[in-house]
């Protein structure tokens, strides 16, 4: 959906306003007066790479998989007038972990509950995505221009396994955008009005692959007063994590350029934004208990 990128380092139009740093500009695609379509896919498997060092351990490799796919379509409704373009893309992907236990050579691993020790060795890291673009482009003649374009994008990912993580430890993070923009844009003879009302609801919320009781194992040694924690076992049970975050809201700008003055640009313009932002985090909904071994 991407027509092209455009990295802007300084000379920043007023349009731009609050921005401080390089600017990249990202121009999707539209619509024309013939049909056209793309389409790609690019994959690869568990058979298509070598073992990990724990999977030789184990005698078997975790399903594995990098995936990614997406198709294009546009073309005229109207022709000279109206055209569409959508787009939609996709990753799915399975990438393989290692938990393993920690700090070694200070702990016998046989005195480790038999229900942990059978969440050692290969692990996996599942990262889903779904993208979809639409745009209609309206031009009645030819001082006009409008435009009404939608993107969403939905995520899923399991994120925090391996290591001393096991996969009950994980955090499945929910990733969902939605963005509207109904743009109009008049051109005449010395000045040119671009004007923007859009739309937006953004959430992201990490929450605990399974509720329950979260276990941490660790192993300490005796000080003068107390005993110190000196490393970490391994983490099972259900994770700590569980928020809700996100924001909605719509705002409208006109941009105004006047190009009537000899050797001179003059731009102008007004932005109004609404936005309600929730931030909602419950931590530790899930409680977690700590041991020495």
């Amino acid at each position: 959906a991407i027509g092209e990128y455009k990295v802007i380092t300084s000379n920043y139009k007023a349009e731009f306003d609050q921005i401080s740093s390089a600017a990249v500009v990202a121009a999707t695609r539209s619509g024309g007066n013939e049909f056209d379509g793309s389409c790609f896919w690019d994959r690869t498997s568990t058979g298509w790479r070598t073992a990990t060092p724990a999977e030789q351990k184990s005698g078997k490799k975790v399903p594995s998989k990098e995936e990614q796919y997406g198709v294009s379509l546009s073309g005229p409704i109207i022709q000279d007038r109206l055209s569409f373009f959508v787009a939609y893309e996709a990753k799915d992907y399975s990438t393989p972990k290692t938990v393993e236990l920690g700090s070694p050579g200070r702990y016998n691993p046989a005195n480790l509950p038999p229900g942990i020790l059978e969440q050692i060795g290969p692990a996996a890291s599942p990262f889903n995505q779904d993208m979809y673009f639409g745009k209609l482009t309206w031009t009645p003649d030819d001082r006009n221009l409008v435009e009404l374009s939608a993107q969403m994008r939905e995520e899923e990912e399991m994120s925090g396994v391996g290591g001393q993580n096991t996969a009950q430890r994980a955090t499945v993070n929910h990733n969902e955008v939605t963005r509207y923009d109904l743009r109009w844009q008049y051109s005449a003879d010395n000045w040119l009005n671009d004007a923007h009302l859009t739309s937006e609801d953004l959430g992201w919320s990490p929450r605990a692959t399974i509720d329950g009781n979260g276990y941490i194992l660790n192993i300490s040694q005796p000080t003068a007063n107390d005993r110190q924690n000196v490393g970490n076992i391994i983490n099972t049970g259900a994770s700590p994590n569980n928020q809700d975050k996100g924001q909605e809201g719509w705002a409208i700008q006109n941009d105004f350029t006047f190009l009537g003055w000899e050797d001179h640009t003059v731009k102008m313009g007004v932005k109004y934004k609404d936005v309600e932002v929730r931030a909602v985090e419950r931590h530790y909904a899930n409680p977690q208990f700590y041991y020495d071994l």
